[in-house]
């Protein structure tokens, strides 16, 4: 092929120089312009059959191809090519038919659209001359379809991945479960769940799967509780509240993530602890109810609350049968004695008002008699 830059250089020098004869170099110059436009055109229609059935990096691959197409097309636009048909017409040699600029423009953008997209190609390509995992190339395949959805061979690729991945999970977890690897099942069963799959997966193959990662899990878990076992006892031994709270914590972590029915012999040998925690509590529960109602007492006490309010007050915190405070004993005893003493005078004082009274209700009748009797006697 001619050299598109040269050619182009000789035009234009021509049309620039004061000679313009008719020479066979000029013959030359046209037949080569005529035939790099025929190519670029040709190159540039196949561009654009690709980029219409979306398949862009066969496109670009295409126009990469040596020499460069955008270049090609690049070179043969010129300013004079308008004064280079007219000489062609003058002089009866190749006329070029003029590079179809359109489909380069479209080419143009279809380089803009990849650079995002570029170093998941590189990487794609390595992944396939290495002769990778398929799972870790069908990752890379699903990343291009998700940027680049224009280009539908991206998502036919991920299909056929995903078939033939299926292929390979079914023997894989036929392996994993006769090995009984659980980190090997649940790396399977995390794939088949998680990752964005275009093609279902096979209900066999997740039920499998999840089926086997519970039972290793619970497998696992009991071993665990029973590997707990000697702390219980030695925490029930010593008394210590705050690693039974620990071993209880562990314990209901491990039954709570591996949703593991506990054997029962396991779970006598948990239910003491267990049963001693709650006692603990409830016993920390009745010393704080016990100090309300004592701070409910002495409150009253401070308040002179009625000797009744203040009785049942007392009835409340002695009911708990914990022993009042020797000083807040004596408060009370103190308090009632003098509310006690209070309530004596009162009445004494209520008794006396009442005997005035009526001695001095008596002796305004008797003098009303009196005065009855003087005046009816006159």
């Amino acid at each position: 092929m001619p050299d598109p830059k040269q050619t182009v250089e000789n035009i234009r020098s021509f049309l620039a120089g004061a000679d313009q004869t008719h020479t066979p170099e000029l013959s030359q110059w046209a037949t080569d312009y005529a035939e790099l436009c025929k190519e670029a055109n040709a190159r540039l229609r196949r561009c654009a059959d690709f980029l219409r059935q979306g398949l862009r990096a066969e496109a670009i691959q295409y126009a990469d191809c040596a020499p460069s197409l955008i270049d090609l097309a690049s070179s043969l636009d010129f300013a004079e090519l308008g004064a280079w048909e007219t000489t062609c017409a003058t002089y009866g040699v190749s006329r070029p038919v003029r590079v179809k600029l359109d489909s380069a423009k479209s080419l143009n953008e279809a380089y803009a659209e990849q650079v995002p997209i570029e170093p998941l190609l590189v990487k794609h390509r390595l992944l396939a001359l290495t002769n990778a995992p398929l799972a870790d190339r069908l990752s890379v395949l699903r990343k291009l379809a998700e940027l680049d959805p224009v280009s539908a061979c991206w998502g036919e690729d991920v299909g056929q991945f995903e078939q033939a991945r299926f292929s390979i999970l079914k023997s894989e977890t036929a392996a994993a479960i006769k090995a009984g690897d659980l980190s090997w099942i649940d790396r399977l069963l995390n794939e088949v769940m998680a990752e964005p799959w275009r093609t279902p997966v096979p209900e066999a193959l997740k039920q499998a799967l999840a089926t086997a990662s519970t039972a290793l899990h619970q497998t696992e878990a009991i071993g665990q509780l029973r590997g707990l076992v000697p702390r219980i006892q030695e925490a029930l031994s010593a008394m210590n509240p705050e690693e039974c709270k620990r071993v209880a914590a562990e314990w209901g972590r491990i039954v709570t993530t591996a949703k593991v029915p506990v054997p029962a012999d396991l779970l006598a040998e948990y239910l003491p602890l267990s049963q001693w925690l709650e006692q603990l509590a409830a016993g920390r529960q009745q010393d704080r109810s016990f100090r309300a109602a004592c701070d409910e007492l002495a409150a009253g006490i401070d308040l002179n609350a009625a000797s009744e309010d203040l009785r049942q007050r007392y009835r409340r915190a002695a009911a708990f049968q914990m022993g009042l405070p020797e000083e807040l004993e004596r408060e009370y005893q103190r308090k009632l004695t003098a509310l006690e003493r209070e309530q004596k005078q009162e009445k004494f004082r209520q008794h006396m008002v009442a005997m005035v009274l009526v001695i001095a209700v008596a002796a305004a009748i008797g003098a009303l008699v009196y005065v009855l009797l003087f005046y009816g006697k006159h």
